[in-house]
């Protein structure tokens, strides 16, 4: 937990340094673009980014738990956070041309314009912390296994896959649920 805690932190750091230098930016170059813009009305914006951040660096970290090799964990977790979801949105898209628009734009890019904007999605708030837990509890069982195999043993014991298994069964019918449930605020 505490690597993923780290790397959110300097996630979210990034992403208000970004915000800040852009801010500065504009205000030297455009001032009459921030003339009645409050700092707080981004406040929103990075608040549904720090949400994302905490899956990513999740499911990161799971990743990284997970893979002996660095490059291996990197493709990974970059695969399942960016590429699937993307990737299947646009197979989805593909495959059903006829309900084209009425799919809209990527659910993960319209949710943080939902946000920006003052519409917050109880769905959303749930499957993100969901899948970050989700996420966190499948590295903490991987390096659990990865501790009991030892030196070159056996790397896993049925109890412990048939506890993952379930825990992505579960995480993902509580995900289903909150966007059955979905409450906008």
């Amino acid at each position: 937990i505490g690597k993923a805690l780290g790397v959110w932190f300097l996630l979210l750091a990034a992403t208000f340094l970004s915000l800040l230098s852009s801010v500065v930016l504009l205000a030297f170059l455009a001032p009459s673009a921030l003339a009645d813009v409050k700092l707080l009305s981004f406040a929103p914006a990075l608040a549904v980014l720090a949400l994302q951040g905490v899956l990513w660096t999740s499911v990161s970290v799971a990743a990284s738990a997970m893979c002996t090799n660095a490059l291996t964990a990197a493709a990974g977790s970059l695969a399942v956070t960016v590429a699937l979801p993307r990737g299947l949105w646009e197979a989805a898209k593909l495959w059903a041309a006829e309900g084209r628009p009425a799919f809209g734009e990527m659910p993960l890019d319209a949710m943080v314009a939902d946000f920006s904007s003052g519409l917050v999605s109880t769905g959303a708030v749930v499957s993100f912390a969901v899948l970050s837990l989700l996420a966190v509890f499948l590295a903490t069982k991987s390096v659990g296994l990865s501790r009991l195999a030892g030196r070159g043993g056996f790397r896993g014991r049925l109890s412990s896959f048939l506890a993952m298994a379930l825990a992505v069964v579960c995480a993902l019918s509580v995900v289903l649920l909150a966007f059955r449930l979905d409450l906008p605020v």
